[in-house]
């Protein structure tokens, strides 16, 4: 895959197997992107395992929940996929598979399940492929080039505040107010300031709040 390609791609199965052949994500990135895909069907997790499942995988990215917790998740979010159909089941079965893994994200798994639930939901346009490509960008950046080196004596303690409240409490209409404040603050990288400002699309595990953050 070229970077041109990457920019442009609608395939997240064929972006997730490019960052994970090269090793350009960490296990972080690839299961808060699972996460991320799982949000998106959201409405169809009917089963508060499920839910539960997806917040844990988040809280185990971070380092936050012990690998007990995240077994015990796994074990509720299969439990809870064995009584579902249709679009619920696979919505379901992305949960499961954002936590059945401890020591490697199953991220395409989790993606594909997440697309197959879109497809059998009659009121999805069925876009989810797309989405799922402008997710792998919000997350994993650009792989084609470095991670931008911000100068973080720059920040204050607010724009610091802000990038964890986005980061925490998933609060994504903040972006833009994020880009202002790193603009006032003397960034002049125009792909960070330019993706705070893109409209939606954003997920826990974004390239730009990341680097801010520092994570990793």
């Amino acid at each position: 895959m070229t970077e041109a390609e990457w920019l442009s791609c609608a395939d997240p199965t064929a972006m997730l197997r490019h960052v994970c052949d090269g090793a350009r994500a960490s296990q972080r990135q690839l299961r808060l992107f699972g996460a991320a895909c799982c949000r998106r069907v959201w409405p169809r997790l009917t089963d508060s395992r499920s839910r539960r499942a997806v917040e844990v995988a988040e809280r185990y990215a971070d380092g936050a929940a012990t690998i007990e917790q995240l077994a015990a998740a796994s074990e509720g979010a299969w439990d809870a996929h064995l009584g579902k159909a249709d679009a619920e089941y696979y919505a379901a079965l992305a949960a499961y598979y954002s936590v059945n893994n401890p020591h490697s994200p199953d991220a395409e798994d989790v993606a594909d399940a997440a697309i197959r639930s879109s497809y059998l939901d009659p009121d999805d346009p069925e876009v989810e492929d797309r989405i799922q490509a402008s997710l792998c960008r919000d997350v994993f950046g650009n792989p084609f080039r470095l991670p931008p080196a911000l100068d973080t004596s720059c920040f204050s303690p607010g724009l610091v505040s802000l990038a964890e409240r986005i980061y925490a409490e998933q609060e994504f209409g903040l972006m833009p107010a994020l880009g202002d404040a790193l603009e006032e603050a003397g960034c002049r990288r125009a792909d960070v300031l330019a993706h705070c400002r893109e409209p939606g699309g954003h997920a826990r595990g974004c390239w730009a709040p990341d680097a801010i953050l520092a994570k990793t």
